[in-house]
């Protein structure tokens, strides 16, 4: 008799989980009945697969930039499953907007909200997909094609730029250039990229379909990728993820050091944050800033710095790491001295406890450790 009430039970819960629209739409979107309810139902069964069954049939999305799409969707589907958000039941998701953008092609916008007893409703995110209908079927995608159709696109060896009004051309040569040493060192070709070049961070966000986030409201900085060979940044050198790209390729997380790959990140690649006037942030001035630090902090020692990792860059611009400063003066002297293994070794020395294992590495290849460090230290940043 259990079993049996079980199976009515499971009956009914599948029943009603299939029956449930995820998407409303409010009486005033207006369109064709006929492509409306195609859209909406194609729609809703997306929205099942995002909150419900939790993977996505690549069936509904279009083929043309598929894996940026499924990725975009994943971050939606991160949104409506965070551990901290308020239960779902409480969202309230809504297409709110859908027109023509050609024939069968519609630009659609969805919002979903959490509602709070006496208050006003929280924005959780807005969204924008492409919603395509062929052959009586509807496939998505996110705008980055549509809202990009009028950008401007050259090609600089590996790396194809989509811009609005202008490249610096130097600097996307030292970019490929980098692109190119980085995958050498690790003994992989170096790979065609699209490199989409944004204002900031937020503008990143829109040209993936996230007009809106509730978790990411009001973030500017850094850029995106490397996500399906493709890169989204306000500068044209990305070298700094590229090269944390590429280790990613080749070496397992759990061995990864990042005190050592952040040191490389910075000497092989930059800092990769810009400054107030656009410019990319490179290891010669983080280094006369340190310098002028400690000469301005008579008590404050190189090893303090290296451990605690205070944030003393911040005139210049946020999340900058005087650790990463550091290390990647110790890391030129590997580089220098030492050849492709031992910088391997040293990438691959451990995520856990990582500034022991560092340590340890960097004792053992030249010399340098926490009694001779500050002596050693001084020596190498006053080069």
């Amino acid at each position: 008799m259990k079993y049996f009430l079980y199976i009515l039970f499971s009956i009914f819960l599948f029943t009603n989980v299939k029956a449930q629209d995820f998407i409303s739409v409010p009486s005033y979107v207006n369109m064709s009945k006929h492509n409306k309810k195609m859209i909406v139902k194609s729609l809703d069964s997306l929205y099942q697969q995002i909150i419900i069954e939790e993977e996505i049939d690549s069936s509904f999305i279009e083929e043309s930039n598929r894996k940026l799409t499924i990725i975009s969707l994943k971050k939606i589907q991160h949104y409506e499953l965070k551990e901290d958000s308020i239960k779902k039941e409480s969202y309230k998701r809504q297409l709110i907007n859908i027109f023509p953008i050609t024939k069968n092609t519609y630009s659609i916008s969805i919002i979903c909200t959490i509602k709070k007893e006496n208050n006003l409703p929280i924005v959780l995110y807005l969204t924008d997909l492409i919603a395509k209908i062929k052959n009586n079927k509807v496939t998505f995608s996110i705008p980055l094609e549509y809202l990009t159709r009028y950008w401007k696109k050259q090609k600089i060896g590996n790396i194809t730029y989509h811009y609005r009004n202008n490249l610096d051309k130097e600097k996307a040569i030292i970019f490929n250039k980098k692109n190119n040493d980085i995958a050498n060192l690790f003994d992989i070709k170096a790979q065609q990229m699209d490199f989409y070049m944004c204002d900031n961070y937020q503008e990143i966000l829109n040209l993936m379909g996230h007009k809106y986030s509730l978790y990411s409201n009001g973030s500017y900085l850094g850029g995106y990728g490397v996500i399906a060979n493709t890169i989204f940044m306000n500068h044209e050198d990305f070298s700094h993820d590229i090269f944390h790209y590429y280790s990613g390729l080749v070496n397992q997380r759990k061995n990864r050091n990042w005190i050592a790959e952040e040191g490389l990140a910075y000497t092989l690649g930059n800092a990769y944050y810009t400054d107030e006037k656009g410019e990319m942030v490179t290891q010669k001035r983080l280094l006369e800033e340190l310098r002028s630090y400690l000469n301005h902090h008579k008590d404050t020692t190189l090893w303090t710095l290296f451990e605690k990792d205070y944030p003393i860059f911040d005139n210049i611009a946020e999340n900058l790491s005087v650790r990463s400063v550091i290390s990647s003066v110790i890391i030129d002297q590997v580089i220098l001295t030492k050849g492709k293994k031992e910088i391997i070794e040293l990438i691959n020395s451990g995520g856990q406890e990582e500034l022991t294992n560092y340590m340890r590495v960097i004792n053992k290849l030249i010399g340098i450790n926490k009694k001779n460090f500050n002596t050693r230290l001084n020596k190498l940043i006053q080069k």
